[in-house]
């Protein structure tokens, strides 16, 4: 026997059969941001107020997410600071009894960005994550959007060549 589909498959394909659809469990989410934690430093609260605000109105934040938001911002502030380190001593180190080796800090960021990576695509941030997030919400304005508009004679005009050659301008080819 098959298993059942899951329930976003099940919208997207129809129900033929048309069985009654379980209600989809879901986790309670805010209408505002939560604030963020004490734990977390000056940068890792700056990672949230800007992270926080956009989940939330994405719909995408849920209460049981805060631990791993959480987490995510704290990678983030660990990261900052050892590009900051990076930044004033350079990416290898040296010393008297040894050949230049590879700074401590450069060797922590390269271990952090993966967790990163997990943490930001467990929480629906990125395009990729957020195709795969649940196709129940809707979408979700892009930022960069606004540059693929034609209001103002942007990227949809005819290509206009010195001497009249636009693209419409062209001979047909026999």
């Amino acid at each position: 026997m098959n298993p059942p589909k899951p329930l976003d498959i099940k919208l997207l394909t129809g129900n033929p059969g048309r069985h009654r659809l379980k209600e989809p469990a879901t986790p309670d989410r805010p209408a505002e941001p939560p604030p963020p934690p004490d734990s977390l430093d000056a940068e890792g609260k700056r990672l949230w107020v800007t992270i926080a605000p956009a989940l939330t109105k994405a719909g995408t934040l849920a209460e049981v997410d805060y631990l791993m938001l959480e987490q995510l911002c704290l990678l983030g502030s660990l990261a900052a600071q050892c590009r900051m380190e990076i930044a004033t001593k350079g990416m290898s180190v040296s010393s008297r009894r040894s050949a230049p080796r590879q700074s401590p800090a450069l060797r922590t960021l390269l271990q952090i960005l993966p967790q990163i990576k997990s943490y930001a695509e467990a929480l629906g941030i990125g395009a990729v994550a957020r195709g795969r997030a649940s196709v129940l919400l809707d979408p979700q304005p892009d930022l960069f959007s606004r540059l693929f508009e034609n209001d103002d004679g942007g990227f949809d005009q005819i290509d206009q060549r010195p001497g009249g050659q636009g693209e419409d301008d062209e001979e047909p080819r026999s």
